[in-house]
């Protein structure tokens, strides 16, 4: 990732079966086997997004609730610090509501009368 001040991450825990973790992570991201397990034994991000990109934010909330759903351990990080699920749903809550506003602000511009 390019900008280092606007990281959001998931790490998978070790010490559990290995191949419902690595199923899980390739369905969201394209990375190859070896070194996703690489990332799980040394506590590495398995998906590392931005944290103003709705779509990378996205894909981690979805990656950790399969993990969970699997009782699979990870854990979400911001900025290098752990942070939880709520936060990240927020995130995406919230970039929803400032496009929808945008939204509502160009649909009024648009229907005001020319001067």
């Amino acid at each position: 990732m390019k900008n280092r001040t606007s990281k959001v991450g998931i790490k998978i825990g070790s010490g559990q079966e290995m191949s419902p973790s690595i199923r899980i992570a390739r369905k969201y991201c394209d990375l190859p086997i070896n070194q996703i397990m690489d990332c799980i034994l040394n506590n590495k991000y398995v998906f590392e997004g931005s944290y103003i990109n709705e779509e990378d934010i996205t894909l981690i909330i979805k990656m950790y609730n399969e993990l969970c759903e699997n009782r699979i351990k990870a854990e979400l990080f911001e900025h290098d610090r752990k942070a939880n699920i709520d936060f990240f749903e927020n995130l995406v809550k919230m970039y929803h509501d400032i496009g929808t506003e945008i939204g509502d602000r160009i649909d009024e511009e648009c229907d005001l009368p020319p001067n």
